[in-house]
Formats: structure tokens, C-alpha cells, sequence
């Protein structure tokens, strides 16, 4: 396998090249890479944006897809696996299934993921910046309510006020990367699979070192200017219909009055604490609209910002009590 010096400027001019014309990759801090897949397999696409479950596991590439794919990294004599991603959507866990390519003489991997998957975190990236939207656009009134409306409309059961709140700063960094609020920037079209798959190849097969690929490639995301403009004006181009997934609450009644007889103080026995009322949504059919509409907004700013996600993958902070991160 011809292996590239790294001082050779042959370097930098065709990995820079690659990068302008495949803005979707991010780079985690443990060295691995990935590249966000926007045309994923049909299936998986449905059911992302139905919620329907037609079965638990799901692959990330159509089959012929894949099978053109194994070819072409047999033929690099690259090793093409595969990982499992587990996502809790829709009222329950399904299996995302994506391929990882390594080169043994580099050390390096590269997988492709779906657009909307954060390894390492358990609900689509559309859910989080759903819950950070939510809570701005209603005043930042309340978590909890944020968190009820969040879980009702992608079938969440778990999510809750303290997911919210650990996460808003940092989606709202992702809005924030949206060039002057334009839903629908500029850019140069994403390659199709076959084309990305040969620039995937061409980085395993003639980058030395991670090292190298950081060097050209992470100061790109290190440079992080104030985007809190951006983020407002991102933000406010969604329908604010959307954020009415909850039916408001009916007025309270009026207390009776008080009386103010003297009585005698009563036992009171150990009550179990009342679980607390979950407020209803509005319809099926207005929910369904709410969750399509909101998750093609999300895929057109992800895709867009992806060179910067490595920011979302690095920095998206807490973990629940029990160790495991929401």
C-alpha cells in the first residue's frame, strides 16, 4: 500500500479538496471519524419520519449499497465491519446498523452513520434540538413541560426536565452554526454515496497518520465564534406552530371559601405521593405533522453544520444517575 510522507503538500491540497466537497464529517477526540450519511435506506427513512415499526433493526445503507461498498473495500484490502447503534424513539429501542471502515497499516477508522445518530447517546439528534427549540420558543417557562411535550411527540416516555436542561447550550450551539438563520444555506451539493465512498477510501488508503488528518482538518473546528445571533434567528425561522404539541391546561377552578372554624387537628396516614398528571397532546394527525416538519428542519441544518458537529459528539454533557448518558 503507497503511504503519502507527511510533509508531502500533496497532502494538504487533496485532503483540502476533499473536505470542500464532502462537508459531512466530524472527528471525535478518540480519534475515530465519521461521516453523516443523508440518503440512508428507505426503510429506515420511513421510519424515522412515521415512527411506524416495521421491525427492530434497521440498516443505515440500502443492500446494494452495502454490497457495492463490501467490493470496493475488498478490493482497497480494507476491512469493512460493522456496528450497532441502540436509539429509543417511537415507544421503544430500535437497532441502527452502520458500516466502519479501517485501514490496519494507519490504525485509522471510518464509519458512516446516519445523519441523525450521536454515538454514544440514546435519542436522535432532532429530539434534543427539539427540547432546546421548545424551551425557548415557550419563554423557557418550564422544563418539565418541555420535557412532556419532547417525549410525547417522538414517543420518549423517559425524557425528562433534567435531559432538557443538560443539553440545551449545547443545541443551541448547533443552531447557532446556521449561517445567518438561513434554514436552507448555500452550499455545494453532498456527494452521491458511490462518489463518497471513494473519497472515504482515498483518505484511509493515502493519509499517513491521524495526526495529519487532525492537523488539516481539526482547526476547522476548533475555530468556534460567538453564534448567539445566528441561534435566535435559526430558531425563530421554525414555525412557532410547532411547540404547540400540548393542549393547554384548562383554567383552575375556584377554591371554595375558607372556613375558619377551629377543628380539632385529624390523623393523617402515610400516603403514597399521587403520580403526577401527564398533559394531554393535541391529535395524532397534528402530532405527525409537528414531528415531519420539525425533523426536516433538523436534517437540513445537520447536514449543513456536520464539518462542526464534532461539537455536538464531544460536548453534549451529562449523564443520568445511573451512569448511563441521556
Amino acid at each position: 500500500m503507497k503511504m503519502i510522507p507527511q510533509n508531502d503538500s500533496y497532502v494538504q491540497e487533496s485532503f483540502a479538496e476533499i473536505f470542500r466537497y464532502a462537508p459531512v464529517v466530524l472527528k471525535t477526540d478518540d480519534g475515530n471519524l465519521y461521516f453523516l450519511i443523508g440518503d440512508i435506506d428507505p426503510e429506515l427513512e420511513r421510519f424515522i419520519y412515521t415512527g411506524q415499526r416495521k421491525k427492530l433493526e434497521y440498516q443505515t445503507l440500502p443492500a446494494a449499497e452495502m454490497e457495492a461498498l463490501a467490493n470496493k473495500c475488498s478490493q482497497a484490502d480494507l476491512t469493512l465491519t460493522y456496528r450497532s447503534h441502540h436509539m429509543i424513539y417511537m415507544h421503544g429501542t430500535a437497532t441502527i446498523t452502520y458500516p466502519q471502515i479501517s485501514c490496519a497499516a494507519t490504525g485509522m477508522k471510518i464509519a458512516l452513520i446516519p445523519w441523525f445518530v450521536i454515538p454514544d447517546r440514546p435519542f436522535p439528534a432532532f429530539v434534543y434540538a427539539f427540547a432546546a427549540w421548545h424551551y425557548r420558543t415557550t419563554g423557557r417557562s418550564s422544563q418539565q413541560a418541555t420535557a412532556d411535550a419532547t417525549g410525547r411527540l417522538f414517543g420518549i416516555e423517559s425524557f425528562s426536565k433534567s435531559t432538557v436542561s443538560r443539553n440545551i447550550s449545547v443545541m443551541e450551539d448547533i443552531f447557532g452554526i446556521a449561517i445567518e438563520g438561513s434554514l436552507t444555506p448555500e452550499t455545494q451539493d453532498a456527494p452521491s454515496f458511490p462518489e463518497l465512498a471513494d473519497l472515504i477510501l482515498r483518505l484511509l488508503l493515502e493519509c499517513c497518520t491521524d495526526e495529519v488528518l487532525d492537523e488539516l482538518y481539526g482547526e476547522r473546528v476548533r475555530r468556534m465564534p460567538d453564534r448567539k445571533a445566528n441561534a435566535e434567528a435559526t430558531m425563530d425561522a421554525i414555525p412557532h406552530e410547532y411547540s404547540k404539541v400540548l393542549k393547554p391546561k384548562p383554567p383552575a377552578a375556584k377554591r371554595a371559601r375558607r372556613d375558619d372554624r377551629v377543628r380539632p387537628a385529624r390523623p393523617r396516614k402515610n400516603r403514597k405521593k399521587p403520580e403526577r398528571q401527564r398533559p394531554e397532546s393535541v391529535g395524532s394527525a397534528q402530532i405527525d405533522k409537528i414531528r415531519n416538519g420539525f425533523i426536516a428542519i433538523i436534517e437540513r441544518i445537520v447536514m449543513y453544520v456536520a464539518t462542526e458537529y464534532r461539537r455536538l459528539l464531544t460536548q453534549l454533557g451529562g449523564y443520568a444517575c445511573n451512569g448511563t448518558q441521556e
